[in-house]
């Protein structure tokens, strides 16, 4: 029943630790808790590939994992504005661009 708390809770900076707040010691299941944190995080990522992001604006994802390093073959592929690797940036249809 304690873990209703987290209904209408907004997934944003600091939930992790609201949550831990909320949740922690004998108020929850240590395990549990600690899937939450991973599911905002899943949840947060998610929403890039929604288009709820300003495209005038570096996505809030890249640069935050080695995956999604703007220097790397994810970034040049899937963000290739935000790209800033050494290469040269990969048109989708198969040519490059210089």
């Amino acid at each position: 029943p304690d873990y209703k708390q987290l209904v209408g809770l907004a997934i944003r900076p600091g939930f992790s630790n609201k949550v831990k707040e909320l949740l922690g010691g004998i108020n929850g299941c240590t395990h549990i808790t600690e899937l939450i944190s991973s599911l905002a995080t899943t949840a947060f990522q998610t929403m890039a590939g929604q288009g709820m992001q300003n495209p005038d604006r570096k996505p809030f994802q890249l640069d935050r994992c080695h995956a999604l390093d703007t220097t790397g073959p994810a970034v040049q592929k899937f963000y290739p504005l935000w790209y800033r690797g050494a290469g040269p940036v990969a048109d989708p249809k198969g040519s490059e661009n210089h």
